[in-house]
């Protein structure tokens, strides 16, 4: 009995010492209400190479293809795409910060 009393006391003592923290509370979605940085425009997924090559022309270099599946690259002056076989997989903007999503909900916490 003695040891419960001691350690409800020692949780009691421990709760009343928690760290204050900030919390950010993001509303869900996923559609862009605030304010937006200006990405440039990048090929879809499923894209073939001939329609990117169409689309936004000839690639300033390329890389070859490695591995099984092979994955190439095509770097434009704005942005990369990478390639599983004859399709795209991602195109990436570098040094590009991810987009916010409806900013202008955020708020502080409380």
């Amino acid at each position: 009995m003695r040891n419960w009393v001691l350690i409800s006391g020692l949780t009691m003592a421990l709760a009343a010492f928690q760290a204050p923290a900030d919390v950010l509370d993001l509303p869900a979605g996923d559609q862009p209400l605030g304010e937006q940085l200006s990405r440039p425009a990048t090929p879809t997924r499923g894209m073939s190479k001939t329609s990117v090559r169409r689309q936004y022309g000839e690639p300033s270099r390329r890389v070859a293809a490695v591995g099984d599946p092979p994955i190439s690259r095509w770097i434009y002056p704005e942005f990369v795409v990478v390639f599983e076989h004859q399709f795209v997989l991602h195109a990436v903007v570098p040094d590009a910060p991810a987009p916010i999503y409806r900013a202008n909900e955020l708020r502080p916490a409380h």
